[in-house]
């Protein structure tokens, strides 16, 4: 036997060790006591988190100490970008919050309009950006116009034109994922991705024992570590891989 294949050997029997011993948490719902929001349990066996919601205006301030974690009360940060939802102006990165709404789905954070002065493009409204030559909120770039990273919501820089996202077609050149409608590249053309191995017309998630295996465009076989489900059983699961219709769906649908 060639050292070639010894290698081979014992990279596979570490990889079906690892796979054999990985352990999943479980997660379940409800076993708290009111105002508790998370536990964690370590046994020889496994790992249990138990999780409860908050109400309105309260988070889960997660530690797992010994003692279970509990609800506590939000406090007020700026981390909201205009066009985002927000119900109060410490909220907005901008200060401002169009508080005055009647409605909660109308509230939100209020930045720069077309030709206020700024210095970076969080500070202008959505669908402008921040023009660094003249610090001023301009009009984003539109579909097939000249651009440098500042197209509209929803468009892709792409060789200095804007183009929507997922728009070059397999067998075409492109330089970045998301402009390829398969979301995978090799070799500098939009390819079809590595589809998950599946035994028979298995469909939704996909167990996993000895580690998941997924075949690319070229034939090859690919074989990948389990992934952990957040289950109540503590599941070790395949993802799909960039060649499956249920991950193309996920993200063409982002």
């Amino acid at each position: 036997m060639t050292m070639a294949k010894i290698s081979f050997m014992i990279a596979l029997c570490i990889f079906a060790v690892y796979a054999a011993d990985l352990k999943c948490t479980n997660y379940l719902c409800g076993g708290l006591d009111n105002g508790q929001c998370a536990k964690q349990t370590v046994t020889d066996d496994n790992v249990t988190i138990n999780l409860n919601p908050c109400k309105d205006g309260y988070f889960c301030d997660i530690h797992f100490n010994e003692d279970p974690d509990v609800c506590s009360e939000k406090k007020l940060i700026a981390h909201l970008y205009p066009g985002e939802y927000c119900s109060d102006n410490l909220e907005c990165l901008s200060g401002l919050c169009n508080v005055t709404s009647n409605t909660t789905s109308n509230k939100y954070c209020i930045g720069k309009v077309l030709g206020d002065s700024c210095t970076q493009n969080i500070d202008c409204n959505p669908n402008l950006y921040c023009d660094t030559a003249s610090n001023t909120c301009l009009a984003a770039k539109k579909l097939g116009e000249t651009c440098n990273n500042n197209c509209i919501a929803g468009l892709l820089c792409h060789g200095g034109q804007c183009i929507a996202l997922g728009s070059i077609k397999k067998g075409e050149s492109a330089t970045m994922i998301s402009a390829c409608e398969t979301f995978y590249i090799v070799d500098g053309l939009c390819s079809k991705g590595p589809a998950l191995v599946k035994n028979g017309s298995e469909s939704g998630p996909i167990l996993c024992t000895d580690g998941c295996t997924y075949l690319t465009a070229k034939g090859d076989s690919v074989v990948e570590d389990c992934q952990c489900g957040r289950t109540s059983t503590g599941l070790k699961l395949c993802s799909p891989g960039y060649g499956d219709i249920s991950m193309s769906d996920v993200l063409i649908s982002q």
